[in-house]
């Protein structure tokens, strides 16, 4: 590392220390309130989808979800004069709540790499948007593929990071496993459940979606294959003047099944997720991110540990479903 880096770093560390409000950060430390704060946003503001959601901190390790809707009828009436009023529980019938687990964001920069950025002004704003941004990518990561939480996780066999926490989307496959569709067969096909992705989508409204919640507020979340191939499909069809200007019209605002498409990194290439992009959220607990900065010359570079206790929370299970899996014709009579 040239002397000139170091001098960056040092004043980079003697920040951060000052922020927190503590000597050193060469050891384990809690971050201040304010900086996790303004350290939640900017990871946040590092991937789009991140703005859409909830993104809140919560107390307590765990409990009961912050925006959950009333789940079920509340109106009556009682002859008090025969019986006490006993109001009705407005949660849903299924609680699991949340729970925040530990999640490490650990990360090292060598010393070439902190040799290039020392030649801007930005320096420090380098290296932490550079975490922040992939914090803020295995967030997503984790959302949508993670299936379990392993005391120590192994990324070489779960490279979406399936062992690192609870996703959205295996949430709703345990809690809400009659709002899932599997191996939905889509195609013009002898065998097919439908003939296209939208006669899928608009009977995934009407059939797990809770009526209350079937609003314009719905989002087809998705990869961007999925609607890549819907697109294609409709371009090559289009031959005339009038219809490829009608097509670039209806591209402007993608629709499936008459609902807005949300495409996101790392989602399933066939897969996707109807619900409004505020049914879902991160809960990150208040005081649990813990941050460290230390050099290791024997691998030449810096280390900046940092963790948090997280959770991915579905608020309502009755306004999500989800097609886990949707096959499309093999062109030799089959499905793949």
């Amino acid at each position: 590392m040239k002397n000139s880096t170091r001098a960056k770093l040092n004043a980079f560390a003697s920040h951060l220390a000052t922020l927190n409000g503590v000597s050193s950060v060469s050891n384990t430390f809690t971050v201040a309130p304010s900086v996790a704060q303004t350290m939640l946003d900017r990871i946040r503001e590092s991937a789009e989808f991140l703005n859409e959601i909830n993104y809140v901190g919560v107390d307590e390790l765990k409990g009961d979800k912050l925006f959950f809707d009333v789940a079920r009828p509340i109106a009556g009436r009682v002859d008090t004069a025969a019986t006490d009023r006993d109001p009705s529980e407005v949660h849903g019938l299924t609680r699991d709540g949340y729970e925040c687990w530990e999640t490490q964001f650990d990360a090292a920069l060598n010393y070439s790499t902190l040799d290039t950025w020392a030649k801007f002004p930005d320096f420090q704003l380098r290296v932490r948007n550079g975490i922040n941004a992939q914090i803020a990518r295995d967030q997503l990561m984790i959302g949508w593929n993670g299936t379990s939480r392993a005391v120590t996780t192994n990324r070489a066999t779960n490279t979406l990071l399936q062992d690192v926490n609870t996703g959205w989307l295996h949430k709703i496959r345990t809690h809400a496993p009659q709002r899932v569709l599997s191996s939905l067969k889509i195609g013009d096909q002898a065998g097919a459940d439908f003939k296209n992705l939208d006669a899928a989508v608009q009977a995934l409204t009407s059939t797990c979606i809770d009526d209350w919640h079937q609003t314009p507020a719905l989002r087809v979340i998705c990869g961007s294959a999925l609607v890549d191939e819907k697109y294609l499909a409709l371009t090559n069809r289009a031959n005339t003047p009038t219809e490829i200007e009608a097509l670039n019209n209806i591209s402007l605002s993608k629709l499936i099944g008459g609902h807005l498409a949300k495409v996101v990194p790392y989602f399933k290439s066939r897969s996707l997720l109807l619900t409004p992009t505020k049914n879902l959220s991160i809960y990150t607990q208040t005081g649990s991110i813990r941050r460290f900065v230390v050099e290791q010359p024997q691998r030449s570079r810096m280390a900046f540990f940092n963790s948090m206790n997280t959770d991915y929370v579905v608020e309502d299970y009755g306004a999500a479903a989800l097609i886990d899996t949707i096959l499309v014709p093999d062109g030799a009579g089959g499905w793949h």
